[in-house]
């Protein structure tokens, strides 16, 4: 995915948003950025997690995202699903700094198994269909 220059916007526990700029390939990666990038500032109070929204703005065409934190950490700590999610919350998670080498192996394991598994569905052998007029049926020759 392309790289984009994005605004991201959270609002602290006293009301006050807090602006920053990031460069990310997706809209929740931009979130984790942002995050990161407030997070710990002693001008900041906090932020809500389950109620919260993080405004993310695509400074290259003007797009507008709004996701609630609720949603963000629950995507964040999911486990599984396809190989592309699972390499997206590895990185996300890297921004966060959460278990970093887990989700290193994970993006590995989830990379080599697909390789692993397109190479086996091309070694394994096709079944040969042969047409019914091939086939000769010959019966047990019985004493009348």
């Amino acid at each position: 995915m392309a790289m984009r220059s994005c605004r991201v916007t959270i609002q602290d526990l006293d009301g006050v948003a807090h602006t920053v700029e990031v460069t990310a390939s997706t809209l929740y990666e931009a979130v984790a950025q942002g995050l990161a990038a407030i997070r710990g500032r002693e001008w900041v109070a906090g932020v809500e997690q389950s109620i919260g929204l993080v405004k993310v703005s695509v400074t290259d065409v003007r797009v507008e995202h709004e996701v609630k934190l609720g949603d963000f950490t629950k995507w964040v700590e999911r486990k599984g699903g396809s190989p592309r999610d699972v390499i997206q919350r590895g990185k996300v998670r890297e921004i966060l700094g959460f278990n970093t080498e887990f989700a290193k192996v994970a993006a590995q394991r989830t990379q080599s198994g697909a390789r692993e598994r397109s190479f086996l569905q091309r070694l394994k052998p096709r079944k040969k269909r042969w047409p019914m007029s091939d086939l000769k049926v010959r019966l047990p020759k019985r004493p009348c």
